[in-house]
Order: structure tokens, then C-alpha cells, then sequence
């Protein structure tokens, strides 16, 4: 297991100025707000190609809730890799009813709201077949050995010929972030752990599920995926009676949050490099910029608690400050693939 980063390495970062904010933040006192609760959902269709196959998988949708409780706009913020499985979950979710939320005890559109939909066989033994252990062992011991020539093929084959159940795509992402780990590709080696925990601890033996927690903290905390970061360390200190080496995770969290205050910008860098030409990040202040490094972006879109905004991005450096009424905060920012840029989050002025 890696030992835990120095805190906050990464996020001491404060070269560049913010632009001109667009506007003063709100402060709103006396309010209530009742988030969004799914009442009813709808059974997505199986795959026809992958409930033949005995393929399982799993999407997650960051979406909004309209006044009447209707959900629209659902984004595909992460899945097991399956475009079948991303398709008809999205049009289930559309599906879904919520209690809308409710601002003051009056309904109001809300959109910080995130759903998992699960593709899932009931198998009578579940586990790993032969051929996938197989080809595992020996993609696992080339990249110990340091022999990486040619395993980004031989992972890409054992995960279209030969990863079916959950069981083993939670061996083989716990596998691919070994090998982004060996290769130094930072940003696939967090989407490959993120994979790996995302399924129950049930589907690896408890010392490689916790080493996966740690290795994800780390990992976010060096790119500066604080607020994931804190999710991640409240998963481990569910588990910390059973692994307590994870009370180091719980442990580093309190610091960070002890720490933050003195820090004038967190630092996080960002890319476009999905097919969908989106990037997102949960935010943990309400001042933000971003400073363009290359390419082109095109959009932002806030999508928070209680409030929904897209603004349009049309310089290289450019601010916003959401008012604290409008709660906790997701931004999704969209442009041409191959861009990249740097989110900075500013500390509150006293």
C-alpha cells in the first residue's frame, strides 16, 4: 500500500490572478432547503448482446429536477465502459420521479442530484472464470516485471473478450490502474481506481479494496480533487473497524479540512479528453476561475443543490462566484477534445 502524499502537496499552487468576478456573492441567511428524493424508478432494458454474453455493468447520471419532480438533462458523469448499458440507462432515468426539491417549502427546479443505475446478473457462483484469471495473472506479473511493452493491448483484449461480471471488472480496473500507475498516465490511473471502488468491497478481497482507496484519496488529492477526495475518505471510514489502516485516510481528511482556510487557491488541472468533450469537477469554494493553457472551451455549467447556470467561455481566463444559497456545486465544462486548462478556487475574503 503507498504511503499517504504530504498534505496538500499540489494545491500551494497561487502564480496567477483570477479574473474580474462576475458578481458579488449572495448571502442568504434565513432559508430552508429540502434536496430532491427519488420516489419511483424505472427498469432499464438488459442489452440484448451483453445479457447474452453474461456482461454486467453500471452508469451514473448527474441530473435535473424539475419543479414537478420530471428528470431532464440527465450526464453521464461515469460508467463500467459499455455504450449499450450508458444508452438505456439514460433513457430510464428519464424516467425517474422525484419529491421535487423545495426552497422555503415552495418546489424549485434542483440539480445537484446524481443517480447509479446497475446492470446485474444473479449468478449461482460468482467469481472469475479460468480464461480471465488466466490472462490476468500474466498481464499482472509483465507489469511487476516491468515489462510494459504491448499490455495496453493485452488489457484492451482481456477487457472485450474475457471481463464479464462484476467480480472481474473490479479485478481488471484494480488492474489497469497498476498499469497507468507504471506508465505515469495520472489522469487514467484516477478513472481506472474510481472504476475499481465503485463496485461493493465484496467483489475484491479487503486488503486490495482498501489499498484502492488509499491509492484513489491519493491520486485525487494530488490533482486536486479535494471534495472527491472527501467522498472517497467517508467510503474508507465506513470500513476503517474491518481495515484499520484506513483510519490514516480519515485522519488526513480532518487535516486537509484544518488547512484549507490558509490556502489561497486550490489548484486543480483539466483536459478534455473524452469522446463526450466534457469535463467535470465538484467544487469545495464558491470564487472560481479558469486560465486556458490550450485549445478551446465553449461552455460552463454549474449545476448545484438548488440552481442551475451555463455560461458561455469566451476568454482565456475567466471568473465566477456562486452565492452560498445556492449550495454545493458540480461544474461541467465543455470543449474541443485535446484542450487543457487549470480550475482555481478561491478562498473566501475576510
Amino acid at each position: 500500500m503507498r504511503c499517504l502524499l504530504a498534505l496538500l502537496p499540489c494545491l500551494l499552487l497561487a502564480h496567477s490572478k483570477l479574473a474580474n468576478s462576475s458578481g458579488a456573492a449572495e448571502r442568504i441567511s434565513d432559508y430552508r432547503f429540502d434536496k430532491a428524493e427519488l420516489t419511483s424508478t424505472v427498469q432499464p432494458r438488459y442489452p440484448r448482446t451483453e445479457l447474452g454474453r453474461g456482461i454486467e455493468g453500471w452508469a451514473v447520471f448527474s441530473v435535473i429536477v424539475d419543479k414537478e419532480g420530471n428528470v431532464v438533462e440527465p450526464i453521464l458523469i461515469d460508467s463500467s465502459g459499455r455504450k449499450n448499458f450508458e444508452k438505456n440507462a439514460k433513457k430510464a432515468v428519464r424516467k425517474f420521479k422525484y419529491q421535487p426539491a423545495q426552497l422555503n417549502g415552495e418546489a424549485i427546479e434542483s440539480s445537484d442530484n446524481k443517480v447509479y443505475v446497475s446492470f446485474a446478473i444473479a449468478w449461482d457462483k460468482p467469481g472469475a472464470n479460468k480464461r480471465f484469471a488466466s490472462r490476468f495473472s500474466t498481464i499482472r506479473d509483465q507489469i511487476l516485471a516491468g515489462k510494459l511493452d504491448g499490455v495496453s493491448e493485452q488489457i484492451d483484449k482481456l477487457e472485450n473478450e474475457y471481463t464479464r461480471n462484476r467480480y472481474e471488472q473490479a479485478w481488471l480496473q484494480a488492474l489497469k490502474s497498476s498499469y497507468y500507475s507504471a506508465t505515469g498516465d495520472e489522469n487514467n490511473h484516477i478513472k481506472a481506481l474510481s472504476k475499481a471502488v465503485a463496485y461493493n468491497a465484496k467483489n475484491l478481497p479487503p486488503k486490495i479494496y482498501a489499498s484502492n482507496l488509499v491509492n484513489l484519496y491519493n491520486a485525487q488529492i494530488k490533482l486536486g480533487k479535494i471534495k472527491d477526495a472527501f467522498t472517497t475518505a467517508d467510503k474508507a471510514k465506513e470500513l476503517v473497524s474491518e481495515t484499520p489502516e484506513l483510519a490514516k485516510v480519515v485522519e488526513h481528511k480532518a487535516n486537509i479540512i484544518a488547512t484549507l482556510d490558509s490556502i489561497p487557491l486550490l489548484h486543480t488541472t483539466g483536459s478534455i479528453d473524452s469522446e463526450k468533450h466534457q469535463w467535470n469537477h465538484s467544487l469545495l469554494r464558491k470564487s472560481m476561475g479558469i486560465e486556458l493553457k490550450s485549445g478551446k472551451l465553449n461552455t460552463i455549467e454549474f449545476r448545484c443543490a438548488n440552481k442551475i447556470r451555463r455560461f458561455d467561455i469566451n476568454k482565456a481566463n475567466q471568473s465566477w462566484n456562486t452565492p452560498e444559497s445556492w449550495g454545493d456545486c458540480t461544474v461541467f465544462v465543455s470543449g474541443e477534445k485535446g484542450s487543457r486548462f487549470e480550475l482555481l478556487e478561491q478562498a473566501k475574503k475576510t
